[in-house]
């Protein structure tokens, strides 16, 4: 069995272009909300989030800035030099508390587009 970090990027970024069809497919009226991979790992070079980082640049160009949006939170949860806080992901992977406040203040506006509160995406 193969590790997270040892899945193909293009295995799981067909994955999730299957999900955003069948999505667009039996809801065509619906708005995705399509989310980048968070970052993981305390460093910048840490494997997991390489991969992700690749399974990101594929599945954004999922997005046509309409149905679909696209965002990519990651870099409000980086310090300036690229780590991962213990303050923002405790153990590198699941958020903390300020973690969440950061990816909640992001999420929002995007939110509230796909919901008709403001007009347009971000």
């Amino acid at each position: 069995m193969r590790s997270e970090s040892e899945e193909p990027p293009d295995d799981t970024a067909r994955a999730v272009a299957e999900v955003v069809r069948t999505i667009r497919e039996r809801c065509p009226r619906a708005r995705v909300v399509l989310h980048a991979i968070l970052p993981s790992g305390e460093r910048p070079d840490d494997a997991k989030r390489l991969r992700d980082a690749r399974v990101n640049e594929r599945i954004r160009l999922l997005a046509d800035g309409r149905n679909v949006l696209w965002c990519d939170f990651g870099p409000k949860l980086l310090e300036p030099d690229g780590t991962l806080a213990k303050e923002t992901a405790h153990d590198f992977v699941h958020l903390t508390e300020k973690g969440y406040e950061i990816w909640t203040a992001a999420l929002l506006p995007y939110l509230d587009c796909c919901l008709g509160f403001s007009g347009e995406p971000p």
